[in-house]
């Protein structure tokens, strides 16, 4: 479910009727910094009402994150952190915790000088290559500087910021970082 200034409350009430019990928030990114630079529309305080508003019913309120995309830096990381150890009475689950990737049809594959990635090896033939998906090893972020080694370290750092809160990961998300990550 996206995160949204006009779910109240009553939003939640009237899911948990209907027979919801899981709902997975695609938070993303945990700082208002991120949440614009990843144009989602919204802030933190939002991200908070959201995951309280649905806390107070029985529906399981789970919640995605994503790092190492472009103008993220340490701090950014320190700052999500922050945000989730604030919000995490509100948080059941962590179900996926990634690392942007280049998609064939995002923003940040069809435009990548806009968000400073370069790549590693001639474009044009990783492109023929790989016209789904850019492996993560073939790219990296110019300014501020993020590659896939920094990015992994990232994602690690914050997720095991939710093993430490004893907040549960899905099966999917432990299962992606024993054999990916």
């Amino acid at each position: 479910m996206r995160i949204d200034k006009r779910n109240d409350r009553e939003t939640f009430r009237f899911f948990e009727k209907a027979g919801f019990n899981y709902i997975r928030f695609g938070v993303d990114g945990w700082s208002d910094k991120a949440i614009s630079l990843l144009n989602k529309g919204y802030d933190m305080k939002t991200v908070e009402k959201n995951l309280k508003y649905c806390s107070e019913t029985k529906i399981t309120t789970a919640v995605n994150l994503l790092t190492g995309f472009p103008g993220e830096t340490e701090k950014d990381v320190d700052d999500y952190i922050k945000n989730i150890n604030k919000l995490s009475r509100y948080i059941r689950e962590l179900h996926y915790a990634c690392f942007i990737d280049l998609q064939n049809g995002s923003d940040y594959y069809d435009n990548p000088e806009k968000y400073n990635i370069a790549f590693i090896g001639n474009r044009d033939r990783i492109y023929k290559e790989n016209n789904i998906n850019i492996p993560p090893e073939l790219w990296y972020i110019k300014e501020p500087y993020v590659d896939h080694g920094i990015a992994r370290k990232r994602l690690k750092k914050i997720v095991n910021e939710f093993r430490k809160l004893s907040i549960p990961e899905s099966d999917f998300n432990r299962h992606i970082f024993e054999t990916v990550i």
